[in-house]
């Protein structure tokens, strides 16, 4: 019924776009919609935070350096020097993967119906300028309930995380897609990534950065 309502939207305002120019009373209609579609859209937003902790299928979570971005990236070209001057900070991150294939026993083209296996971020609250950490060099250990479940460094990216923050400017902007300002960029895992269950508490912590905390009920 959402996506009904939503396509009904899209299709009466390009209709008006088209005949707007001709009838006087297009833009109090068009406004009338637009109104109707952000208390559309503020409903689904109140739906989802109800249903926020039920969000997971079969989740897993990993480490990883995030970076937010100050200035757009838009490739191809894009050099490090570049990408480094785009980057506002840095944070500790961890993000959340899931499935909805069974025992995560997925394919490509499960992980494109997926939605790339995405689940959700959490950041941590340091943030810490990117040229005062060697991101290559920048250690991390990952705990699970107190205990170690993997170590890393940046290096485990593409030799830097910088490297694959050059290379996602670089290839979706082949495609018309730039990264932009305010963006915030998660890179890939500096190791391993790890099952959850109920209950279960995760740090990670970064030489330089910092740490964040991800609880799971």
């Amino acid at each position: 019924e959402m996506v009904l309502l939503t396509l009904v939207f899209h299709l009466s305002l390009w209709i008006l776009m088209l005949i707007g120019p001709h009838l006087p009373w297009v833009k109090a209609y068009e406004a009338e919609l637009q109104r109707l579609q952000a208390e559309q859209q503020q409903k689904v937003a109140e739906r989802q935070r109800e249903n926020a902790r039920f969000v997971f299928v079969q989740p897993r979570i990993e480490p990883e350096v995030a970076f937010v971005l100050k200035k757009s990236l838009k490739g191809p070209g894009v050099t490090v020097h570049e990408a480094l001057r785009a980057v506002d900070f840095v944070l500790p991150a961890l993000e959340i993967v899931d499935s909805r294939i069974r025992d995560w026993k997925i394919g490509l083209f499960d992980t494109i119906a997926d939605n790339a296996s995405s689940g959700a971020v959490v950041l941590g609250s340091t943030p810490t300028d990117v040229g005062a950490v060697d991101l290559r060099l920048a250690g991390a250990t990952f705990h699970r309930n107190g205990e170690v479940v993997g170590t890393g460094a940046g290096g485990a990216v593409l030799g830097s995380p910088l490297n694959s923050l050059v290379w996602l400017a670089n290839t979706v902007g082949a495609r018309g897609v730039t990264l932009d300002k305010g963006a915030v960029v998660l890179p890939g895992s500096v190791c391993a990534m790890s099952a959850v269950a109920a209950g279960d508490v995760f740090t990670a912590t970064f030489a330089g950065l910092g740490s964040v905390t991800a609880r799971f009920v």
